[in-house]
C-alpha cells in the first residue's frame, strides 16, 4: 500500500513537472513578445513623441521670447 502511495506522488509529481515546464515555456514567449513589442513599437513612438515635445517646446518659447542672441 505504501508503494502505491509513493508511486501516485511520483506521477503527481511528473504532471506538475509538465505543467512547470509548460508554464515557464509560455512565460518565456510572452517576454519575448513584450519586449519585441516595446523595442518595436513603443520605444520608437517615444523617441518621436520626446523629440516633437521638444521641438514644439522651443518653437514655442521662441514665439513668446524671441529667437536666442548672441
Amino acid at each position: 500500500m505504501g508503494k502505491h502511495v509513493f508511486s501516485s506522488n511520483l506521477i503527481g509529481r511528473d504532471a506538475l513537472s509538465e505543467n512547470t515546464t509548460i508554464a515557464l515555456k509560455t512565460r518565456k514567449q510572452r517576454e519575448w513578445l513584450v519586449f519585441l513589442f516595446l523595442a518595436v513599437c513603443l520605444a520608437p513612438i517615444l523617441a518621436v513623441a520626446l523629440v516633437g515635445s521638444w521641438g514644439f517646446i522651443v518653437w514655442f518659447s521662441q514665439m513668446i521670447y524671441g529667437p536666442p542672441v548672441h
